[in-house]
């Protein structure tokens, strides 16, 4: 009994280890108003699926430049 709790402790603990970061890619002319694309790898899916994009993902983006930072979105989300 003692050793399938250890068993199932270091399953949790498996279990429970962080999920790396994937690349972004950034694709376009890094140059004032111009058109730049982010590509976020992530799962295919769409509005119909039990995986909704729309309402079980969230994306929080920190553009910075000299010093300068803004966070979009602002503001709480719920």
């Amino acid at each position: 009994m003692k050793h399938s709790i250890y068993l199932l402790f270091i399953a949790f603990l498996i279990s429970c280890q962080l999920v790396p970061q994937k690349e972004i890619s950034i694709l376009g002319e890094l140059q004032q108003w111009h058109k730049v694309t982010l590509e976020i790898p992530g799962p295919v899916t769409s509005e119909w699926a039990d995986e909704n994009p729309f309402l079980d993902y969230k994306i929080e983006v920190l553009f910075s430049r000299n010093g300068v930072s803004y966070r979009v979105p602002r503001g709480r989300l719920e």
